[in-house]
């Protein structure tokens, strides 16, 4: 707008927002209902209320687990050694395995803290809401 009127931009901002009291407003995203999918949610919200009736939304257990690669990582671009003569080999090789170690990190937040089946070769941990929190 200020190169269309050619004065600073500076210029088309004093006036929009100190003359004209015009704010500047992002347009919003928002999902595109359908009259079928308003009607589906009209259904399915109070069935979904009552899923959680009588407090049975403090037996919800959120869970995550995340396999961790334990063998080096290793990137050509990033990892130089800085010498005046060639270092020996094994100072500068990186060995790869066809199959590497993983670990297995598994972890759940409950309202209260309670004992999860265990399985076995994961590291676990559970965590109580208020623990969380703080």
């Amino acid at each position: 707008m200020a190169h269309a009127h050619r004065i600073s931009p500076m210029s088309v901002h004093r006036i929009l927002a100190e003359e004209l009291k015009l704010k500047s407003w992002k347009p919003l995203k928002r999902h595109d209902l359908t009259k079928k999918n308003r009607d589906c949610r009209k259904v399915r919200a109070p069935l979904l209320l009552n899923r959680f009736k009588n407090n049975r939304h403090r037996l919800l257990v959120f869970s995550d687990e995340k396999p961790f690669c334990i063998e080096q990582a290793s990137n050509a671009q990033n990892d130089r050694i800085r010498s005046k003569e060639k270092p020996p080999t094994d100072q500068h090789m990186i060995s790869r395995s066809l199959h590497p170690e993983w670990v297995h990190i598994w972890a759940c937040i409950t309202l209260v803290a309670r004992v999860v089946d265990s399985w076995p070769g994961l590291l676990q941990a559970c965590i109580d809401a208020g623990g969380y929190i703080e």
